[in-house]
């Protein structure tokens, strides 16, 4: 993995957006493609839909949304998020969105802004035919800000990937960076490492 692709590239952008607004240090994070990513993390990370329908599929639950930061501006609502089971509570991913308000009808755009259901919850829901596409796969260490959402007590070596999402014209509907939780069984990370 390349920790300077992303400099070039900017596909973290919307996360790094909620880290300088709080004043807090962006954390490392290398960028690759996905050979470099463990089991299960391949399997939830490389694919072509959105996440919620690869999350509520794996774990067998519906997922909820709960928005950690919010800002809007220009037609533009960015949003730290993590996807949560909707009985349990239990963590399944934390992110960072910007998603394109004018390219939803009036009802959907209500819904988003809302804040209730995760957008692909919504873009499902609404028949609106639209294209995932993940431009970078990525590896991170866990710092306070993620291991406050994930519900983390320690540093993890964490995977995630950045996706783009569209209509079938290439209209811009959303960009995201999604993260996963450590696996079953993955220790974290040692001091110093």
């Amino acid at each position: 993995m390349n920790p300077s692709a992303e400099v070039q590239f900017g596909w973290l952008s919307p996360l790094r957006r909620f880290y300088a607004s709080a004043g807090i240090p962006f954390p490392p994070v290398t960028v690759g493609d996905a050979g470099g990513l463990p089991e299960p993390d391949r399997e939830l990370l490389v694919h072509d839909v959105d996440m919620t329908s690869v999350l509520e599929r794996h774990h067998g639950t519906r997922i909820e949304l709960r928005v950690l930061a919010s800002e809007q501006s220009d037609g533009i609502l960015a949003r730290q998020v993590v996807l949560v089971s909707e009985s349990a509570g239990q963590p399944f991913e934390f992110g960072a969105i910007e998603i394109h308000l004018d390219v939803f009808d009036p009802e959907s755009r209500r819904r988003v802004v809302e804040g209730r259901r995760p957008l692909g919850a919504i873009l499902r829901e609404s028949g609106m035919v639209y294209a995932s596409r993940p431009t970078a796969f990525i590896q991170m260490t866990s710092d306070d800000v993620v291991n406050r959402a994930l519900n983390l007590s320690a540093p993890y070596r964490l995977f995630g990937r950045c996706n783009l999402l569209h209509t079938n014209s290439k209209t811009p509907i959303a960009e995201v960076v999604e993260i996963l939780p450590p696996a079953v069984g993955r220790e974290p990370m040692e001091p110093g490492r």
